[in-house]
């Protein structure tokens, strides 16, 4: 194909995350042997950037107009006309190269231009920050979030305190934007970075098929060299060529920062935080440039901090595979960072904040525990000093990260005809194998007979009593799925707070049983009974989805493999950190599961038709009567494995896995006998194992008692009644 690529935003000396994006992909589709140019900003030569500029095609500077301020910083205004005009004139300098090309993919940070394309010209563009309907781009304004929809208060992030007249223009202009927007992704083909950008574009505009999402992606190969560059480096990990001549010694733990030092990108707080409780064997490199760095220098910098300016993305990766761990402490609403993919194709321990789409990248990980989100940065930073170095994890020959993998699929929506992408057209790229998220493990052969296609409905059962403080986030992670197709049940055990009024508060369709006595098995049986989905989930008050294509993943693995029930992975929530499991899940089989229960509930999937032969729960089980239907159903049906978290969990002083936990053992002991025969020998062993478990657990217990903290035994999974693993 013969693909035009165009980019305000090269070339520039030092290139952001969005340029570097962009020539990526110039490059991956001139391997894959297309015909690719650039069209880029008339201000600098493409020589500028160096190697980076480098994609084996043509350049054309031509891109202008779009500096000039139109006087709004000196009025406290943004003028209306301002952004229609740069739009126009983009369109104009497209459009005269636009008859050679078969597709124009744009990448910038003008989205209503596709507005003053015609519709016959086959135009994509990829939406890389909130600038769909932000000014600003960054819903980002003096130090906090914007989640303001109502255009006047827009007034607000040009002049702090706005006048009528004010409030006025930029509310106008606002309006205008976003509209022109908004049409302009009804005209053509329009792809989202992450879920988060499309879902808080759809908060301002309304619910509509307004694209499609499809991750940024990384230069696999490039990485993979720098990973065996660092593997041939005789200085051991973390620990640079640099440090060796400065002495730094072995047991140094290496921290890496790669940004752009102004305020959204969260360094400065960070630092706040970290800088005077960096232990004397920490090391924190900052690579970077922007319009905080002198100050940050001159406020931080030290033996232990170090601030290396600006480099290019070779110099860069190779500080970042040098390093013990990398930092991503944006503030705002990341849409999907580059830098933690790069990350974690490098194998390296990654934090990060819990913020805009970075919980979607916990797919990309190598392994658990490896991406470490957090709700704030106080918890990033208690977590960071405790944090002993890791081997770097392997990078895993199917990941779903690379260029070449995503060129595959931009090239399926490049051949399609010009227009928006219907959520037909949507649905189809998204559910293809090649955009599987996650890794999952399909032992055995799938069954011969093939279910048809249909999009798959869900039931998302979520069991209430007194749940007020926590059922928001629950329901919220509901509400926030892709899927289209999800029923909500709630049945209550006699609510006497605001759990009542939060459920009946719901604008959509919803099932509320009330007053359903008798145990959670009994609750769960009756939400199972009133479910018409084709598959049945059960998320308590106080368990939440991780990321927005939850449901949309599920379906996918379930059709693809024709499998009948699916589990993955949880993460616990640990007074809003979100923290890895504490152990690792072996690989399924059904003499494993005897053993002990790896199945966490809140990521737990099942076929309705295949849950009623099972017969539902137990209800004479108080605390495993999960666990003896996963026992039913491996007799039944081999699951899908994904490795992927899917859900989250709270840990508190109010659920049963910190209040019985003894008592939970002793039933899972008692079910596991249930299923496991009258062979003495093998009956011998569980007796065994469930003796040292529980040995365990009463020290673990004593500990808690001393420290007054929870924690959990590596490999020892929280034992818990009805939502996550009882023991391992």
């Amino acid at each position: 194909m013969r693909i035009l690529i165009v980019s305000e935003d090269v070339p520039y000396p030092s290139m952001g995350g969005l340029a570097k994006h962009a020539l990526t992909l110039a490059r991956a589709l001139v391997r894959a042997g297309h015909q690719v140019d650039f069209m880029g900003a008339r201000l600098h030569p493409i020589e500028v950037a160096g190697e980076e500029g480098k994609f084996g095609g043509r350049f054309f500077a031509e891109l202008d107009g779009h500096i000039a301020g139109w006087k709004e910083v000196a009025l406290g205004v943004f003028m209306p006309p301002r952004r229609s005009a740069i739009a126009r004139r983009f369109a104009r300098i497209i459009l005269r190269r636009a008859a050679d090309y078969d597709a124009i993919h744009y990448h910038g940070h003008v989205p209503n231009v596709a507005r003053y394309i015609p519709r016959h010209i086959n135009f994509i563009q990829t939406r890389h920050d909130q600038g769909s309907d932000c000014l600003l781009n960054t819903r980002f304004v003096r130090g906090n979030i914007c989640v303001e929809t109502d255009p006047r208060a827009c007034a607000g992030c040009k002049t702090e305190n706005p006048n009528r007249v004010q409030r006025i223009v930029s509310g106008a202009a606002v309006r205008i934007y976003r509209n022109e927007v908004a049409d302009a992704f009804r005209r053509h083909k329009t792809i989202f970075v992450s879920d988060m950008l499309r879902k808080n574009f759809a908060r301002s505009m309304g619910q509509q098929q307004w694209g499609m999402t499809l991750h940024n992606f990384i230069d696999e190969q490039r990485l993979l060299q720098v990973r065996r560059d660092r593997s041939a480096d005789k200085n051991p990990p973390g620990r640079s060529k640099d440090d060796a001549a400065a002495g730094i010694g072995k047991g140094t733990v290496e921290l890496f920062v790669a940004a752009k030092l102004y305020p959204a990108k969260g360094i400065e707080a960070l630092l706040q935080e970290l800088a005077p409780r960096l232990p004397a064997h920490f090391r924190l490199r900052i690579a970077g440039d922007g319009s905080d760095e002198a100050r940050l220098r001159q406020a931080f910098a030290s033996e232990r901090i170090s601030f290396v300016g600006w480099c290019d993305q070779q110099a860069t990766l190779a500080m970042a595979a040098a390093a013990d761990a990398i930092i991503v402490p944006s503030v705002w609403e990341e849409p999907c960072a580059t830098t933690i993919l790069e990350a974690l194709a490098l194998g390296k321990t990654t934090f990060a904040l819990a913020r805009g789409g970075t919980p979607e990248l916990a797919r990309h990980a190598c392994g658990a525990g490896q991406l470490r989100l957090f709700q704030e940065l106080p918890g990033l930073v208690d977590a960071l000093l405790q944090f002993q170095p890791h081997p770097d994890y392997a990078y895993p020959p199917d990941a779903a990260g690379g260029v070449d993998r995503a060129v595959r699929e931009l090239l399926d929506i490049y051949r399609r005809p010009p227009g928006p992408l219907t959520e037909r057209t949507a649905r189809t790229v998204n559910e293809s194998p090649s955009h599987a998220s996650g890794q999952s493990a399909r032992p055995g052969p799938a069954s011969p007979s093939i279910r048809t296609q249909a999009p798959l409905s869900f039931s998302i059962i979520t069991c209430t009593w007194n749940s007020a403080a926590w059922l928001p986030a629950a329901i919220e992670s509901i509400l926030m799925q892709d899927h289209a197709h999800v029923e909500m049940i709630f049945v209550d055990g006699g609510s006497t707070d605001d759990t009542l009024a939060q459920i009946k508060a719901l604008q959509r369709p919803y099932r509320l049983l009330e007053n359903v006595q008798g145990g959670i098995s009994r609750a769960m049986n009756a939400g199972i009974r009133a479910a018409s989905g084709d598959v049945i989930a059960h998320l308590h008050s106080d368990d939440y989805y991780l990321a927005p294509d939850v449901l949309a993943t599920v379906a996918r693995e379930l059709q693809q493999s024709n499998r009948d029930w699916l589990f993955g992975r949880t993460m616990r929530d640990l007074g809003g950190k979100l923290l890895p499991e504490g152990y690792v899940a072996p690989r399924y089989s059904p003499d494993r599961l005897l053993r002990g229960n790896f199945i966490p509930h809140p990521a737990t999937f099942v076929r309705r038709a295949l849950m009623q032969r099972a017969g539902g729960f137990d209800e004479q089980l108080r605390y495993a009567m999960d666990y003896d239907l996963w026992l039913k159903l491996s007799q039944m049906a081999e699951p899908v494995q994904m490795d992927r978290a899917l859900a989250a969990f709270r840990e508190h002083s109010g659920s049963l896995s910190t209040r019985n936990r003894l008592a939970a053992m002793e039933e899972d002991m008692q079910v596991r006998l249930s299923h496991a025969g009258k062979e003495p020998l093998a009956r011998l062993l569980h007796h065994l194992r469930h003796a040292v478990r529980r040995l365990r657990a009463q020290a673990e217990m004593r500990s808690q008692t001393l420290s007054h903290t929870p924690s959990h035994t590596a490999g020892n999974p929280p034992c818990t009644p009805s939502k996550h693993p009882s023991s391992h």
